[in-house]
């Protein structure tokens, strides 16, 4: 009886590990996979990454390539209300997100000024010396009068959180 159950349980572990194996494989990245629940939202934010087309970000007014100087010019010192979208130098995933991103900017455009900032990975004492920490790529920051408001992880989160406030940013 014991004998059945380990092996019923050694099964198990061997499947499981076989299934996170064939995940990485296929998502070819290296995310980690906790939960079918964290696989199931994976597949769905990648499924609306790869819906948006030319046409959704053509003309979307994003003001590309931004530097720090600059960001922090429109945010602090014009209190100019802003959405910027951080992004590395070799990051899939940001590479994957910007679109969407874009398409957001179009849909919003005038009510805030769009930004993107695109730098090196890996580098923290770079990070650490920047006006803004940013911990993990990519990353959305919102600014309202001068000051951080928000962060996001992806832009899915941010256009649900600006779609939840509606008018009042």
């Amino acid at each position: 009886m014991m004998l059945a159950i380990a092996a019923v349980l050694l099964t198990s572990v061997v499947l499981l590990l076989a299934f996170l194996i064939f995940l990485k494989h296929e998502t070819n990245s290296d995310i980690s996979i906790t939960s079918p629940i964290e696989y199931a939202d994976y597949l769905r934010a990648e499924k609306i990454y790869k819906s948006v087309t030319d046409s959704d970000t053509s003309d979307s007014g994003v003001l590309e390539m931004a530097a720090d100087s600059v960001i922090k010019r429109i945010v602090e010192i014009e209190k100019r209300d802003a959405i910027v979208f951080f992004s590395a130098v070799g990051c899939t995933g940001c590479d994957e997100q910007y679109p969407y991103f874009k398409k957001v900017a179009k849909e919003y455009k005038g009510r805030y000024m769009f930004l993107m900032n695109k730098c090196q990975m890996g580098n923290q004492k770079f990070q650490k010396e920047r006006f803004l920490y940013i911990d993990v790529f990519p990353k959305t920051i919102v600014f309202k009068d001068g000051k951080e408001c928000k962060r996001f992880s992806n832009p899915i989160e941010m256009e649900d959180w600006l779609k939840e406030k509606g008018e009042q940013y």
